[in-house]
Order: structure tokens, then sequence, then C-alpha cells
């Protein structure tokens, strides 16, 4: 038990002081405090997806993004996890609905998405609308192909493909995307780059936690 005083040496003339509690207490709770914000770190980066590239180019209004990440993350349940097209909404916060419009299985499919991406205080909501379409042989690559007539976007090409890499798995995403919809000139591109990177870091994390049992 912590006495109310303490003595502790001085340099005043050889003198000791008592030393309050409130400095031991203190000392103590500011070690706690710290240790927890260690656990929650460490626990945190069990499940942070090894980014190993993103790049996301703009030019002639379109964003050209290249993505690949490793998982420690075993690949066929990744592969499970990515092609469950009616719950991708799991795998992103801006993702508000998922809907599988048409398609017997899983790998040709017409498949609507909901967005709802925010800019600063601004927020909008986006269609995309897609043929999706998944080929499985020693990789897996999963192609959408937006529909212009049904989604915010005049294009939008995306290629997934998600490769066994060791013990881990290796996600590779690329796409080019031309937004139909009004974007402010100078800042837009910028602003839109940023949401679009924090997005892709979010899905890899993500994908890598629902893989562990882990909730995102």
């Amino acid at each position: 038990m912590l006495s109310s005083t303490a003595t502790c040496p001085s340099i005043l003339h050889g003198k000791h002081f008592p030393t309050p509690k409130s400095t031991y207490l203190g000392l103590y709770y500011g070690g706690l405090v710290r240790s927890l914000l260690l656990v929650v770190f460490v626990a945190g980066q069990a499940h942070a997806a090894d980014i190993k590239k993103i790049e996301i180019q703009y030019e002639d209004n379109t964003y050209s993004i290249s993505f690949r990440a490793i998982l420690s993350a075993d690949t066929a349940t990744v592969e499970r996890i990515v092609t469950n097209h009616a719950n991708l909404k799991t795998l992103s916060s801006r993702v508000t609905e998922s809907e599988v419009l048409s398609g017997t299985d899983d790998k040709n499919i017409k498949l609507k998405l909901v967005l709802r991406p925010c800019i600063l205080f601004y927020c909008k909501q986006l269609t995309k609308t897609s043929v999706v379409e998944v080929t499985q042989d020693s990789d897996t690559s999963i192609s959408y192909i937006a529909d212009p007539e049904q989604s915010s976007f005049r294009i939008a090409n995306e290629l997934l493909t998600v490769e066994k890499n060791g013990e881990q798995t290796r996600l590779n995403y690329t796409a080019a995307i031309v937004p139909g919809f009004r974007v402010p000139p100078v800042v837009g591109p910028w602003l839109i780059k940023r949401v679009l990177r924090k997005e892709l870091i979010e899905v890899g994390e993500n994908v890598e936690k629902l893989a562990s049992g882990q909730s995102p």
C-alpha cells in the first residue's frame, strides 16, 4: 500500500522532504496508461495489412489506380470473402448497400453498390452497377465493368486478383475510373485521391480481419 508521504533526498543541505502521494500515483497511472496504449497499438497492428503499393494517378478526368497488399490470411478464406458480393459492405464503411441484381452464382453476376463517400463535411450518395465476372485458375481474378447508364460513373473498370503468397495472400487491384459527376477543379481531384487511398487501406485491413475471424 502507498503511504501518504515518503522521503527523498534533497540536494539542499542534505535534508529530506516528504514526497506527496500524488507523485507516486502519477507515476503509477502514467505507466498504466502507457501500457494500455501499447496493448491497443499492438492489437491494431496484428491485423494491419502489409501495404506494398498504392498509386493513384489523375489525368484527363481519369483516376488510374494500382494497389497491392500482403495479408496474413488463408487464400481460400480471402477468396470467399471478396466473392461474397451481397455482403461487400462489411469491407468498407463507404458501401451502404450491396445487391446482386441478376446471376445464379457468384461467378457471373450483375451487382449494384450504393456508396456514400465523404470529403471533409460533404457526403454524396453514388451508385455503381457492374457486370462482375470471376475467373478461378491458379489465382482468382474478379473483373468489374460498370454500366454507365446505371451508375454515377462514366467508366469504372476494375480488376482484383487474389494470389497465394506462401502462407499469406497477395491482393492486387487495378482500376480506371471516370466520374459521371462534377468534380471541382484543382482541389477536387486531390481530395478524391485521398478518399480512394483511405478506401483501399480500409478494405485491405477489413479483409484480413474477417479472414482471421475478427470484426472489421
